[in-house]
């Protein structure tokens, strides 16, 4: 940081102060469109049965919020499991991943990694 500062003020002196205080006037060219008519009217027919049944809304979004936690978690885990020169702890990670919680939780939140 204060090498920046340095550096700037030198700047500043061998330029002039008036050289780092102008506005240079930038034109932003118009953005084209994002989404095209078909796409739009998709997305409000989605939005609009959305808000008629917002369970189903609640429910994507548990879902959605727990497989980003629960599948970088899983990957981390595993990942260190098998980083690690034992064996006992692969033996207590493959019976958890055997349990009825552990496939409930991969039922809910597909947390299967790719191999």
């Amino acid at each position: 940081m204060f090498s920046f500062r340095l550096l700037l003020i030198t700047l500043m002196i061998f330029f002039g102060l008036e050289a780092f205080t102008q506005v240079v006037p930038v034109e932003i060219p118009a953005a084209a469109p994002a989404i095209s008519g078909i796409e739009e009217t998709i997305i409000d027919i989605v939005l609009n049965w959305l808000k008629g049944h917002p369970w189903f809304a609640s429910i994507v979004l548990v879902q959605s919020f727990g497989r980003n936690i629960f599948k970088p978690l899983h990957a981390l885990i595993d990942a260190f499991i098998l980083s690690t020169p034992g064996t006992k702890d692969n033996e207590t990670w493959a019976a958890f991943t055997k349990s009825k919680v552990y496939w409930f939780i991969d039922y809910m939140f597909s947390l299967k990694l790719p191999k």
